[in-house]
């Protein structure tokens, strides 16, 4: 019996990390004739295991298996910063820019500042939603903000202005970007700009 309550206690103690697993994979390596192998197969199921509950934004998307909308913030009395980057990280990913512009006239409305993630993640879902103007404009206003966007993305944003017959544009805010950034002299920003004025009929 006293087997049997050492074997529950390891499989709970992995289950939860206490015990490095390949440690218990080696401990355990029994035979399928074993009488314990079953037992203790049954005691690290999760039919026994303690359930973990997922880590909720607030008490308004509890049970939501959704991304929270912007309609759900709207009844959202304890509405933060982080609650909104983690909705507006959605949208990001999804190129919404529509749903991205929502949250943020809710966040002006609650008298809620951005921050550089708030900046970020907007000019990600332009920039997926191909919205060009609207994604240089954020990337101007999360510069004076005192932001970097990451490098990618300008890379990336100063390409479309090129393809989008915007080059004066683009060397625009690269010009900008060189002005305002300390580690400016990264090749890709100048392959950018190159690209940007190759891909325009205006070159």
């Amino acid at each position: 019996m006293n087997f049997v309550v050492l074997l529950r206690f390891l499989a709970i103690s992995g289950a939860l990390g206490l015990i490095p697993t390949t440690w218990l994979q080696f401990s355990f390596k029994l035979q399928d004739r074993r009488p314990y192998r079953r037992l203790f197969d049954v005691y690290a199921s999760e039919s026994i295991m303690p359930k973990v509950p997922s880590l909720q934004l607030s008490e308004s998307s509890m049970a939501f298996n959704r991304p929270l909308s912007p309609q759900d913030l709207l009844s959202t009395n304890d509405l933060s910063i982080q609650i909104c980057n983690n909705v507006l990280e959605d949208y990001s990913m999804t190129g919404n820019w529509q749903a991205a512009e929502q949250v943020i006239c809710l966040m002006n409305e609650r008298n809620i500042s951005p921050d550089e993630l708030t900046y970020s993640h907007i000019l990600s879902a332009y920039l997926k939603g191909n919205q060009v103007i609207s994604a240089e404009e954020q990337a101007t206003e999360m510069i004076r903000a005192g932001y970097m966007p990451e490098r990618s993305m300008l890379c990336a944003l100063i390409v479309m202005l090129g393809k989008s017959d915007m080059p004066h544009r683009a060397e625009r805010l690269f010009h900008r970007i060189v002005s305002e950034s300390k580690n400016a002299s990264s090749v890709d920003l100048y392959d950018a700009i190159i690209t940007a004025w190759s891909c325009s009929s205006s070159a």
